[in-house]
């Protein structure tokens, strides 16, 4: 069965990006993924979600190939490091979106 609204959240892992593969092995032809990547509200939970996350990737994953973030916790660094991952997306033609949401209280 194929897929034609998919959401896809990243946190800037390896291990979160492995879910933009098996969401391109479900998609419909031209079906829609929504790239969604949630800022925590303060550095410490970000860097602890992150290097949790971390530790159970395999080191031999490098797919998609990325520049990495180089400040994860900047909306803009997001954007842009989401905006890298949705290019191997649209190549194999699939409609991407991104959002980046900062979580505040």
């Amino acid at each position: 069965m194929a897929y034609h609204q998919i959401l896809v959240t990243l946190d800037g892992s390896k291990l979160a990006e492995l879910a933009l593969k098996q969401a391109a092995q479900v998609a419909a032809p031209g079906a829609h993924i929504h790239i969604l990547s949630i800022l925590a509200e303060d550095n410490a939970s970000e860097i602890a979600a992150l290097s949790s996350a971390t530790a159970y990737a395999s080191p031999t994953v490098e797919w998609p190939q990325t520049g990495g973030v180089s400040d994860p916790h900047s909306d803009n660094a997001r954007e842009a490091y989401l905006e890298q991952i949705s290019e191997w997306l649209l190549q194999a033609e699939l409609n991407v979106t991104i959002e980046v949401y900062a979580r505040v209280r």
